[in-house]
């Protein structure tokens, strides 16, 4: 997954929180639940914590899936 600049703060990076269950998103303290098999990516800012959560439209699309 390519770094980005914080939306927030701007001045620090976002990194992959690795979350790719419940037990994951529990397990970062954050009450989301995970249905069916869309594939989730979860990223935060190594500055301020900012958290931002993407959808991965289709699990099987390698254009997609190169873009992380």
């Amino acid at each position: 997954m390519k770094t980005s600049e914080c939306a927030i703060c701007g001045e620090g990076t976002y990194v992959d929180m690795n979350i790719h269950s419940s037990t994951d998103l529990h397990n970062a303290g954050l009450a989301l639940k995970l249905v069916g098999r869309t594939a989730w990516r979860a990223v935060e800012c190594d500055r301020c914590g900012n958290v931002q959560i993407f959808r991965v439209a289709r699990r099987d699309d390698q254009m997609n899936a190169d873009r992380w």
